[in-house]
């Protein structure tokens, strides 16, 4: 019966040995993906976004691209981060874009999406009602007349005259003499939701006598 409880004693010993010897080896934790950040990540033409990195390569060169041009390289530290800034270059159209950090000793690198918007956000643009869009790089004297309508949205009303629709970050916002506010999706017209107010025919855009809300491209 001794001689039992001895062997049994061992093979217990054995096992905490082997998991002991075990443990060192274990896999260790995967390091970090290359990452970054936007700040802020939509804006319009010469917008200043600051890039914030990780999980690159410890002292390396970092390319930093606004779609496919180089804009600004950057200097990791010893862990791997950075930090830099860049203008949205002038010519930037409206739309998704694309910031990428290659780096160039590691090869890895990390993308973002930066949204070019140019928002309306008041009647005639701005404080000075001049109508003057200072980010305006699609429209030109050159096009405009190829402009053709996209979309035509009804409304219960009409419009009040000499107002201007508010455009801001994919939404027109636009009052009409049915007593309501109606927010339509600016690419497809489609109305995502409508507010009644009472003076809502005071802050909407178009022409009197014309029913709807119509964009030109």
């Amino acid at each position: 019966m001794r001689t039992r409880v001895s062997f049994r004693a061992s093979i217990a010993v054995a096992a905490v040995a082997l998991f002991a010897m075990a443990a060192p080896g274990a896999t260790p934790a995967q390091a970090a993906s290359p990452a970054i950040t936007l700040s802020p990540s939509a804006g319009p033409p010469t917008t200043r976004i600051k890039v914030s990195g990780s999980g690159f390569g410890a002292n390396e060169a970092v390319d930093v691209y606004f779609d496919a041009t180089d804009m600004v390289l950057a200097s990791t530290d010893g862990t791997g981060a950075f930090t830099v800034t860049f203008k949205v270059p002038a010519s930037a159209h409206p739309g998704t874009h694309y910031v990428t950090a290659v780096g160039r000793s590691s090869g890895l690198s990390a993308q973002r999406t930066f949204n070019v918007n140019t928002n309306w956000a008041e009647f005639h643009f701005g404080p000075a009602h001049l109508g003057w869009n200072p980010y305006e790089n699609t429209l030109s004297t050159a096009n405009v007349s190829s402009l053709d309508e996209v979309w035509a949205t009804q409304t219960g009303g009409f419009e009040l005259d000499g107002a201007s629709p508010t455009v801001a970050n994919g939404t027109v916002y636009v009052g009409s003499s049915d007593g309501k506010v109606y927010a339509l999706n600016a690419a497809t017209g489609a109305v995502k939701w409508t507010r009644h107010h009472r003076r809502a025919d005071r802050h909407g855009p178009g022409r009197r006598g014309r029913r709807g809300l119509r964009r030109l491209v």
